[in-house]
């Protein structure tokens, strides 16, 4: 088993297609059940992010409505069963602070660093 963390911008490769799709979709589909499963880390917050980057496409009309509401309802699933799922909370907040000013990051993006 290995462990592993996905940001938005990585974990939303598995419910639309884009370049990285297949590597994404291999990790979080390694077989159940067997010493090759793979444990996937998020945090809280990405559940936000994830149905938000679906309806921005739709929006974009670079996906149909259809789709895109298929692809947050497999989501909406898997987020309460599939993933392992880290609540922020004000120390991770805290330390988001520290890295978003010491290595220039965006808001989100320090908050994923400081969740993982």
């Amino acid at each position: 088993m290995a462990y592993y963390f996905f940001d938005s911008s990585a974990l939303v490769k598995y419910y639309v297609r884009e370049t990285g799709t297949q590597w994404v979709q291999g990790i979080i589909d390694a077989p159940l059940n067997s010493m090759s499963a793979n444990e996937i880390s998020i945090a809280h917050l990405t559940g936000a992010e994830i149905v938000a980057a679906i309806s921005r496409r739709v929006r974009m009309k670079l996906t149909t409505v259809t789709d895109g509401a298929k692809a947050i309802g497999v989501f909406n699933t898997h987020f309460q069963t599939k993933y392992r799922v880290f609540i922020v909370t004000l120390e991770t907040v805290e330390r988001a602070m520290s890295l978003a000013e010491k290595y220039a990051l965006r808001g989100y993006d320090a908050i994923q660093l400081a969740t993982a």
